[in-house]
């Protein structure tokens, strides 16, 4: 996502609380993949900003949005015999 390697230039830039904007606009997607998730999670870039609250919240948004898409993705593969 564009809003994803935009904070990562502000962070890169050490402007904080630009960055923490795009990552907040994050949470306006109705899916998120699970490269997402690994890179907020993971990704050494955001340890500045890692204990910030409003990063918190989107890591939280991210995580509960892409377990809803895999959960649903298991049960139509269960549906239609794959799994």
């Amino acid at each position: 996502d564009i809003h994803f390697y935009l904070a990562l230039v502000y962070l890169n830039q050490n402007q904080k609380e630009k960055a923490i904007e795009y990552l907040v606009q994050l949470k306006k997607r109705n899916y998120n993949d699970v490269w997402l998730v690994t890179r907020l999670k993971y990704s050494p870039m955001i340890e500045n900003i890692r204990n910030e609250p409003e990063f918190a919240e989107v890591l939280k948004d991210v995580e509960t949005k892409y377990q809803k898409e895999h959960e649903l993705v298991g049960e139509l593969l269960r549906e239609f015999g794959e799994i």
